[in-house]
């Protein structure tokens, strides 16, 4: 890219730069290498009348406060390489993208300190490239077992582990790009066939910690992607994750015809009947032994309605 006369340089080695890297490890990469704090970084790459926090430098989910011509000046690198980092930039919205830890692959780790923005989706289990498993870092203080990533190593990584990495290979260069370009293809398929899929779907983009209910709905919502969108045979996405064929039903109308003020003119189907169930639940038990006192209620004035005390009236107001 061209160069601008003048202009601030960070000092930024291309190389440790990998394909689609979380934007928070390619952040950690550059203050390390610059010996700078967060606050330090984030003013210098901030957008202008942004608010400055610490916590936005750890978040690989909202980039709108980077200005990214700038980060891409300092680090003489192309912005599009730049933001393919950060889940908006790629048209997906997260869930759970600012709290949640960040999982690893402890091969990718240890050899190229390299942590992917796809490792943190919940429903990927293993390393697309290692076959390893993907994992949040132990807390414990020492690896349970070899290779194990500790929470520390990711905190705390040192200027001489940094420059001691190994390069990726080309061949492996080109295979991490396959694999994730595979999957943005395939969900952006499922967008244009499920209108606000990030929403309906929110199982599959999601990042936090998976529960026993969450895994239910995880493979409801994948049977259901994977109606929409056939995957390809032989594909890594989703290929450990048990799925269940299932439809969403579209509901209309649920209680009334278009064009009418009446409650008692309803549709006739399952949604009509189960709304005007509730509805008259909610009258025999609730509404109509009141009547004369909501009629009442209905008819004072608004400094008779201040006036009303809690004691020896009913929720409604005037029953004694």
């Amino acid at each position: 890219m061209p160069k601008r006369i003048g202009a601030l340089r960070l000092t930024w080695d291309p190389g440790l730069q990998l394909p689609f890297e979380s934007g928070w490890s390619i952040l950690r990469k550059v203050m390390i290498l610059n010996n700078l704090s967060e606050y330090e970084l984030g003013d210098l790459i901030s957008r202008p009348n942004k608010q400055r926090t610490k916590s936005r430098i750890r978040n690989s989910a909202d980039s709108s406060w980077i200005d990214f011509n700038r980060f891409s000046e300092l680090l003489e690198v192309p912005a599009r390489e730049l933001k393919n980092g950060f889940w908006d930039q790629l048209g997906i919205k997260v869930v759970g993208g600012e709290k949640s830890t960040s999982r690893v692959c402890s091969y990718c780790w240890h050899s190229h300190q390299y942590h992917c923005l796809f490792f943190d989706l919940s429903w990927v289990k293993r390393c697309p490239w290692h076959n390893s498993e993907i994992c949040r870092p132990n807390t414990l203080g020492k690896p349970a077992k070899p290779l194990e990533v500790l929470r520390s190593d990711l905190d705390q990584m040192s200027l001489e582990k940094l420059l001691s990495v190994s390069p990726m290979e080309r061949d492996d260069r080109h295979r991490v790009i396959g694999h994730v370009v595979e999957y943005l293809e395939w969900w952006r398929a499922v967008q244009a066939k499920v209108p606000a899929a990030d929403v309906l779907l929110h199982r599959l983009v999601s990042t936090a910690e998976l529960t026993e209910q969450s895994r239910l709905e995880l493979g409801w919502q994948a049977g259901f992607a994977k109606q929409q969108a056939p995957l390809q045979y032989g594909s890594w996405i989703l290929e450990k994750t048990p799925t269940t064929a299932c439809r969403y039903l579209q509901v209309t109308d649920a209680g009334r015809k278009p064009g009418f003020d009446n409650d008692r003119t309803t549709v006739g189907d399952a949604t009509g009947r189960c709304y005007r169930s509730i509805r008259r639940h909610i009258f025999r038990n609730y509404v109509r032994r009141h009547r004369r006192c909501l009629s009442k209620l209905a008819a004072i004035d608004q400094d008779d309605r201040l006036s009303l005390t809690g004691s020896g009236v009913c929720a409604t107001g005037t029953c004694q």
